[in-house]
């Protein structure tokens, strides 16, 4: 038996119609995680004026009966030269709403990826819809994280002399992250010109601080406006982590302020370094 076509699609007449409907169909923090994009959606604005430069010209009178949408994708032919691109968590707009997306492609033979954080295991979608692409997050060249990691301990442990106060110690260091980050490019010049100075865009990749006081207790009281002194013991504990690949290094050494010159590490005979730890492991 076949469904009847749904009376909402009688009053669709463009895609932006669909979003119209939406907006009044779906809770406003459900319709704002469909229709938007990532952060302040400058990315989904580009593409969109991107994609309005290019205009139909009209031919009168010209032969279409051979014309066809159809294109071939990784030896594959698909009705359409477009497809379904992964969105997280789609169940959140439909209920097991990958299965229905991944059916939908299947029966329109056009592409579909499914997300790699779907709440529908790739199997039980593949069983629908063989065709179906998997989004996989690769994970990166781990080294260089861990490796940038410790650069930043090094130079953070070297700030920890007396005098220093530690909100601006924190500054500092925060400025020796972001450079690192540039560096591997999970910032880019754009993330660091348009940062909030509360919430700097290193953040998003080292969420918490980088010492604290430690004494009886791991984490011991401090007057944190008042200058750093010899003898005082403090943590030193950078880290990187990223959401996407499901990874992330965090290294701490514990060391000891000094009168003059750099602080004493009481962790100095633990192996910190990359080729130590992995030297320890294959041994």
């Amino acid at each position: 038996m076949t469904r009847k076509k749904p009376r909402i699609l009688n009053k669709i007449y463009a895609l932006e119609d669909l979003e119209v409907h939406a907006k009044k169909h779906l809770p406003k923090p459900v319709f704002g995680y469909v229709s938007g994009g990532a952060e302040r959606n400058h990315t989904l604005r580009n593409n969109a004026e991107d994609f309005a430069n290019y205009k139909f010209v009209p031919n009168i009178l010209r032969n279409v009966s051979e014309r066809s949408t159809k294109t071939e994708i990784f030896g594959r032919q698909w009705d359409a030269p477009f497809g379904i691109s992964p969105m997280g968590v789609s169940a959140l707009a439909a209920y097991r709403g990958d299965i229905v997306l991944a059916d939908a492609a299947q029966k329109m033979n056009i592409p579909m990826v499914i997300s790699g954080s779907s709440l529908i295991p790739m199997e039980e979608i593949i069983k629908l819809a063989p065709g179906t692409w998997f989004q996989a997050y690769l994970p990166g060249e781990h080294d260089k994280v861990e490796n940038l990691v410790l650069r930043v301990k090094k130079a953070a442990t070297k700030l920890l002399v007396p005098g220093t106060i530690w909100k601006d110690y924190h500054v500092e260091v925060g400025k020796i992250m972001t450079s690192e980050l540039l560096g591997l490019g999970l910032l880019d010049q754009h993330d660091v010109a348009h940062q909030n100075p509360e919430q700097p865009a290193y953040k998003r990749y080292f969420m918490h601080g980088t010492s604290h006081h430690m004494g009886l207790d791991t984490h011991d009281y401090g007057l944190l406006h008042l200058p750093m002194e010899a003898n005082m013991v403090f943590t030193v504990e950078p880290g990187i982590y990223i959401p996407e690949e499901g990874f992330g290094v965090r290294l701490e050494d514990d060391v000891v302020i000094q009168a003059k010159g750099e602080p004493f590490n009481l962790m100095g005979n633990i192996p910190i370094e990359v080729e130590e730890i992995e030297a320890l492991m294959n041994a």
